[in-house]
């Protein structure tokens, strides 16, 4: 039956709703459920033999943060930077949108270098 809405539009009542109403232009349960699971990432300096495991349960550079300050003893005080060196050598600042770009089982070779005059750590992520 159609019926006549307050904003003048006309179409199915709620009980005959199909598949173009707003009740199906939600996402669907999985992709949530998909998006929320942990990462987990591999990664190992050059001089070591054997790589981690990170598990990124926040698929944020500040989840990746933590992560590599807990694995590699950086005080939780101390500024930490990122950054991504590309096969072509260049070197990129890294933020949230490449983290969420992470696949689970990457694997990444890292250097880790204390900046004395700045105070900071610098992490590079070797692609």
């Amino acid at each position: 039956a159609v019926v006549s809405t307050q904003s003048g539009h006309y179409g199915r009542d709620m009980n005959n709703a199909g598949p173009s109403d707003e009740l199906n232009d939600r996402p669907s349960k999985q992709a949530r459920i998909q998006s929320s699971r942990p990462v987990t990432i591999y990664v190992k300096k050059t001089e070591e033999r054997v790589y981690s495991a990170l598990c990124l349960t926040k698929l944020s550079l500040d989840g990746l943060k933590e992560e590599v300050a807990s694995k590699y003893a950086i005080p939780k005080n101390m500024p930490v930077k990122l950054y991504k060196r590309t096969r072509k050598g260049l070197l990129i600042h890294m933020d949230s949108r490449m983290v969420e770009q992470f696949q689970d089982e990457d694997d990444f070779l890292v250097e880790v270098n204390f900046q004395n005059k700045e105070g900071i750590f610098e992490v590079t992520f070797l692609y």
